[in-house]
């Protein structure tokens, strides 16, 4: 087994965070379209494919990314009126 150097990302490890990566921007810009198309379900199903990825953006520590589900998130739980 190779010894890895600090600062130097494996090619495996790097195809899983582009992978990771990948299927986190799919699952939000699929939960976008949802988001749009304004209804009950669609709505839900936007949701759901907001929780889906906002767990890759963790694994992958995109600060940015996870902040941006949880605004669109906060932004459905206000149109929905809910209050916590």
């Amino acid at each position: 087994m190779p010894i890895s150097q600090p600062g130097i990302v494996p090619p495996v490890q790097a195809q899983t965070n582009e992978t990771k990566k990948a299927e986190a921007e799919r699952l939000f810009n699929e939960g976008m379209q949802l988001f749009q198309q304004g209804t009950a379900e669609s709505l839900q199903q936007a949701i759901t494919k907001w929780e889906q990825a906002l767990p890759l953006w963790r694994k992958l520590e995109d600060k940015a990314q996870e902040a941006f589900i949880n605004l669109a998130l906060g932004k459905w739980m206000v149109q929905q009126g809910v209050r916590s």
